[in-house]
């Protein structure tokens, strides 16, 4: 089943690691457990939508505990969310499973250049580390 492509819309941006999510997903697709939440928004002043979001992590990074300057880790935050807002927050969604708190474990890229973020984070080595 994993690894599974989609189409997601980035609905909140918690940090560079973390999202809100809402992803095209099969209905095959294992959501027992899932951490999800709801979330609106509106297209117009005169139509309100309601749709699912799933907790999201970026697979494979971790950020380093051993950098005391947080002000870099928000710049890396803004970095991501910037490049969401040129998407108009579109990305495609490369999902491998779930973490230990139920989010699910993502790869997020971009649809135009074909680049995957998580990459973008990993080549700052001073601030996140590869794993396993």
């Amino acid at each position: 089943m994993f690894p599974i492509t989609v189409l997601g819309y980035v609905v909140n941006v918690y940090s560079a690691l973390n999202y809100d999510i809402h992803l095209d997903l099969p209905s095959s697709f294992p959501t027992e457990g899932m951490e999800m939440c709801t979330y609106t928004y509106t297209e117009d002043s005169a139509h309100i939508e309601t749709g699912m979001t799933c907790r999201c992590r970026l697979v494979g990074i971790l950020r380093r505990k051993t950098v005391s300057n947080y002000e870099e880790y928000h710049a890396s935050t803004r970095m991501v969310t910037q490049r969401l807002n040129r998407l108009n927050s579109w990305v495609l969604v490369r999902v491998y499973g779930f973490d230990k708190y139920h989010r699910l474990l993502v790869e997020l890229i971009d649809f135009i250049s074909g680049v995957s973020i998580n990459s973008e984070l990993k080549m700052q080595q001073h601030l996140y580390m590869e794993y396993n």
